[in-house]
């Protein structure tokens, strides 16, 4: 399908983008197909596009499953790599969840006189 996809794609002169690619990369990995999914990151990389983090957590699994352990560690590490640089799954000093750092679950409460949702007749 993810094929399918980009040669549809390609023949109403629509360059696949970010999110094309990841689709085709998970697509080949959940299909066990190591090679395939290399072969369509090494074909992101040509068109300057930058592969997120997912998808090189998925080339690393089957990277592992098909017992290429070079090519695990390398999508590891390129995953990781891919997370600090866009700040994907990361938690910055201020988004911690300490006390004063958002609304409480009764905010608004003094408000309505109520719970959260507001007064009922």
């Amino acid at each position: 399908a993810a094929d399918r996809c980009f040669e549809a794609m390609r023949a109403a002169c629509v360059p696949p983008d970010v999110a094309s690619f990841e689709y085709q990369i998970k697509a080949r990995c959940a299909a066990m197909d190591a090679a395939g999914a290399w072969a369509a990151l090494g074909e992101m990389e040509r068109e300057y596009l930058a592969a997120p983090p997912q998808a090189y957590a998925a080339l690393a699994t089957v990277s592992s499953l098909t017992g290429d352990v070079g090519g695990a560690r390398r999508a590891c590490e390129a995953a990781r790599a891919a997370a600090e640089e866009n700040g994907a799954g990361t938690v910055g000093a201020d988004d911690r969840g300490g006390p004063g750092s958002g609304p409480s679950p009764a905010a608004g409460a003094e408000k309505t006189g109520g719970d959260s949702l507001g007064s009922f007749p």
